[in-house]
């Protein structure tokens, strides 16, 4: 959606009306394939309408036992780490991995399970927050257990969604005090969070076992569907305002995928690549 306007992007949102959407999200212990994945949750919701009550049609929730190579690392002193990194346990708590029952069923399992449980919906689409990396992570570890990854769709990227729409018009909104509220309570220290949970909490949203792979996904439901509303209102907010905000975000965007930006990060980012095993999806 980098190259969509927002009266493009209203269309675009609009058109996907009727489609089954898979709300799905990942937990992992790392963030590039050699760290595997412990969760996937996800929800099939046919979308009617944005912003309606729609009914769940199905769900998927599996955590993956803890592979060898996984478990020697947990059984390892915590290193010295950089600020906000978190080690094994910390990931684990964090993600409520040991809550709720254990985990049945191993990694190759969980992905061949979610593979199956895909390719079972009819006229689907992926959204996940920060698509680049659920896919990317999922389909690489499913290509390590020889699996087929998943089965090709549109995926709408949660997070782009926010970042170059729904903040735009937020921060153009006219009289709309709850627009503006909103607004307000995502910005901090004058920059505005795409996180879910910041959102979710500004739009009243419940936020409890953030970090949930199945909590995540009912709050990127919510959260989405509100915020696609929000765009589609056109009226509630300053248009042309709006356009210039977003036409900035996605080429700041853009500069910062190529390298060029002011945080670009070229080198960097061919190393990531690198460890990533240039996995597509």
């Amino acid at each position: 959606m980098t190259r969509m306007s927002i009266p493009e992007a209203v269309d675009y949102l609009t058109s996907l009306e009727g489609r089954n959407f898979i709300f799905f999200d990942t937990e992992t212990l790392g963030l590039t394939p050699k760290h595997q994945l412990i969760q996937v949750a996800a929800m099939v919701v046919p979308i009617e309408k944005w912003g309606s009550s729609p009914k769940i049609m199905a769900e998927f929730d599996e955590k993956a036992q803890l592979t060898a190579m996984s478990l020697d690392r947990l059984s390892r002193p915590p290193k010295m780490k950089k600020k906000n990194r978190k080690d094994y346990a910390e990931l684990l708590q964090m993600t409520q991995y040991y809550e709720n029952g254990e985990a049945e069923k191993t990694e190759e399992e969980v992905i061949s399970d979610f593979i199956d449980f895909c390719s079972k919906v009819d006229n689907p689409v992926y959204a996940v927050h920060n698509a680049k990396f659920d896919m990317r992570m999922f389909n690489a570890r499913a290509k390590l257990y020889g699996l087929p990854g998943l089965p090709v769709a549109k995926v709408l990227d949660t997070l782009q969604v926010i970042k170059f729409f729904v903040k735009p018009a937020l921060k153009s909104a006219l009289e709309n005090t709850e627009m503006q509220r909103i607004a307000k309570a995502t910005t901090h220290r004058g920059r505005f969070s795409a996180k879910l949970g910041n959102l979710a909490a500004a739009m009243n949203i419940s936020i409890d076992n953030w970090h949930n792979a199945k909590a995540d996904v009912e709050m990127m439901f919510k959260v989405i569907g509100d915020a696609v509303t929000l765009v589609q209102a056109t009226e509630q907010y300053d248009v042309e305002a709006a356009a210039q905000k977003s036409q900035k975000e996605r080429d700041t965007y853009v500069a910062r995928r190529s390298g060029r930006g002011p945080r670009g990060r070229k080198t960097r980012g061919k190393k990531r690549h690198a460890a990533m095993g240039r996995e597509t999806y």
